[in-house]
């Protein structure tokens, strides 16, 4: 999706298949987002609240003393849709200066 200097990638195996973006739903995490603005490449991460939660415990769990992982978005569902309405959001309310750029 490309809209004012803003280009939204969802990779090829994503958009091509019903029951992949399925998968991901159900899975609550996709990471293969890519958002382009102002020439700078960003990679989003999205996870819905229970996978978010399972993930943090799991983390802590295993001895790590915190969890962190960069340009995080937590949705209520991880559709197409709520990641997209999600960027835009992000970028309307000035959202994109505290990601952080891929490096070239």
């Amino acid at each position: 999706m490309e809209r004012d200097n803003l280009l939204i990638s969802f990779p090829d195996y994503y958009n091509n298949d019903e029951y992949v973006q399925f998968e991901i739903e159900s899975k609550g995490y996709f990471v293969d987002v890519y958002v382009k603005a102002d020439s700078k490449l960003y990679r989003i991460s999205f996870y819905d609240a229970v996978r978010l939660s399972q993930d943090i415990t799991l983390h802590l769990e295993e001895g790590n003393p915190y969890f962190f992982e960069e340009n995080l978005l937590i949705l209520t569902k991880v559709t197409k849709e709520k990641m997209t309405q999600a960027i835009l959001a992000l970028v309307e309310n000035g959202g994109l200066n505290v990601l952080k750029a891929d490096e070239d």
